[in-house]
Parts: structure tokens; sequence; C-alpha cells
């Protein structure tokens, strides 16, 4: 096959990307036409496919998609609360998908080193459920409960919710103390011993409950009070 430099309003280069996309497949748009496609528009006197090229000379795309927290997203980019909103979700979403396509959790300190950023920029105390299958690889993992300052309520139904509708093997809690020490109170004890309690009778293996800090965490499993 003989390859042929062409100039032509037909050629592959000068489609716009959704043109792109539909006769030659996503894989042929490189990463600035991906993030037009993202944006869908541009922003003040920049088209979208200028506003893309000049995102990515600017941070590069690892770095724009590192940015972290609306305000500082929007500061750095000059981007618009809509579309930072949009480029914030769909890097929070590949991240997490690339983290469960990679996680194996076999214990409580890897479960630790797996959830430990969750809990970095929460200033308020948060719930985690992480779902596994029998090979201990991740099905699901994310926030189901957030409280104000210390305090956190949550059903048992919300607890249960995607261990039950995952089918999965076992499920992994972790909750944050914000504003104190990892020592559990007596309502994270009493939680923690009612949800093992409630999690048999579903079939499902309730593996551990971390408080999770900075640099360490507390185990319910391994202090032996689940």
């Amino acid at each position: 096959m003989a390859l042929k430099l062409v100039q032509s309003s037909n050629s592959i280069e000068e489609k716009r990307p959704r043109e792109k996309l539909k006769s030659y497949g996503v894989a042929s748009l490189n990463d600035s036409e991906l993030l037009s496609v993202f944006l869908g528009t541009g922003y003040k006197k920049l088209n979208v496919q200028q506003l893309s090229n000049h995102l990515l000379a600017e941070f590069g795309t690892r770095g724009l998609f590192q940015l972290q927290g609306l305000s500082n997203f929007q500061e750095a980019t000059g981007l618009p609360f809509v579309k930072s909103c949009q480029l914030l979700a769909v890097g929070e979403y590949f991240r997490r998908l690339q983290r469960q396509d990679d996680a194996s959790l076999k214990s409580s300190e890897q479960f630790f080193e797996y959830t430990r950023d969750d809990f970095k920029r929460s200033t308020f105390e948060q719930l985690r459920v992480t779902c596994v299958d029998a090979q201990r690889r991740v099905l699901f993992t994310g926030l189901i409960a957030q409280g104000s300052g210390n305090k956190l309520s949550v059903t048992l139904a919300a607890v249960l919710h995607h261990p039950i509708r995952l089918n999965a093997h076992a499920f992994y809690l972790a909750h944050n103390h914000p504003k104190g020490s990892l020592k559990p109170s007596k309502e994270d004890i009493s939680f923690t011993l009612q949800i093992k309690k409630e999690s048999k009778k579903f079939g499902l293996h309730f593996d551990d409950h971390l408080i999770v800090g900075k640099e360490e965490f507390f185990s319910f499993s391994l202090e032996g009070l689940i």
C-alpha cells in the first residue's frame, strides 16, 4: 500500500472532530480533538478546537486532568463553571476506571493504600464503600454518606445497596475523622458490629471498616472488633 499526501478539504485532517469520529472512528481523534468533543463549544473568542489546543499547550493532557477542586480548576484554566465541571467529571471518571481495573484488595493495608486519597481533601466526615469479587478485584467504590463536621448518619439500605446490587463477594467500609484522632467512638463500634450482623443475613462478607487518616489508619478487623 502506498501512502500519498493530499491537499483536500475531504482529507481526515480537515474534518471537524465529530465528523472525523463518524467517518473514521474515535481512535482517529488526537488528544485535542477528543478534548473538543468533551467541551462541545468554545469560550470567549476561541472556537472549541482553539480552546482545546490552548488548554493542552498550557497544561498537557495529564496536567489538565490532575487539577483538583472546582475553584482551583476555574482559576487555573479561566474556564466558566459548566465547562470546568465537565472536565473535572471526565477526569474523575477515568481515574476511577483506571484504579478499579488495576486494584486487587487482599488485606486491610492494601485497602488503606487504595482508599486514602479519597479523603485527602475532605473537611467533613465521609463514609465510602468498596466492593470486591471472589478474586478480590474491585467492582465498585464510592461515597455513600457525608456528614457535617464529625457527625454522620447513614441507613442500612445505603450501606448494603451496592454490595447487594453487584452480588459482591465482599465489601469494605472506610470513613475519616477530619477533626479528631483515629480512635473509634462508641457509635463507630456499635455501627460496625451492626453492619457485620446485618451483612451476614445477605451472605455478604464484611471484610473491614477503616478509620482513615493522612498516614495512618485504624482497622476494626485487625483490632479484633469484627
